[in-house]
């Protein structure tokens, strides 16, 4: 096993320790390290990896999401854009956890729901364009919201969507 699996194994084993905080956290940071700087040797451990993320963007703490939400990038980023064989049901599986933190209609909840959001109209090219709708929904009703974070992420999202469609972006009401 080389020193790089071996780091990615002991921080998905830290990031089921909910006594610590700061091992969860240093396990965030080195998954989002290690995706971005070794990507070839970690794809096999793509499904692993996402499945262990899911719930850390949902986490109560604020800062545990957003460190989430920036291993998510660097992993969707490990994926191959020509190769939608691999990406399409990673993708599937990220848009139902946005479905499912929508769903939960708490701050966590919404908060993941933008962030997996962001990430995927970032790094999953055509596939958004069928979600682009109900994601833009999403952001449209959130921005108005009373919680700061909810509000902030909501409205950081718009300029992303106007961007990856402007012209259905301009058809939105």
């Amino acid at each position: 096993m080389s020193s790089v699996e071996t780091d990615l194994s002991r921080s998905l084993e830290w990031l089921t320790n909910e006594r610590s905080e700061a091992l969860r956290m240093t396990a965030l940071q080195i998954i989002e390290a290690l995706c971005t700087g070794t990507s070839t040797t970690l794809f096999p451990f793509l499904s692993k990896i996402l499945t262990q993320l899911s719930p850390h963007l949902r986490d109560h703490k604020y800062e545990f999401r957003i460190a989430a939400s920036r291993a998510l990038g660097a992993c969707l980023g490990m994926i191959p854009s020509h190769d939608t064989a691999t990406r399409a049901p990673w993708l599937s599986y990220l848009y139902e956890e946005q479905q499912r933190g929508q769903g939960l209609g708490s701050v966590e909840g919404y908060h993941a729901a933008l962030l997996i959001s962001q990430e995927l109209i970032q790094h999953g090219g055509m596939y958004m364009q069928g979600n682009f709708a109900s994601t833009s929904d999403l952001a449209l009703k959130l921005k108005d919201h009373r919680d700061p974070i909810i509000h902030k992420a909501a409205i950081s999202l718009l300029p992303v969507l106007a961007r990856y469609s402007p012209q259905d972006f301009t058809k939105l009401n």
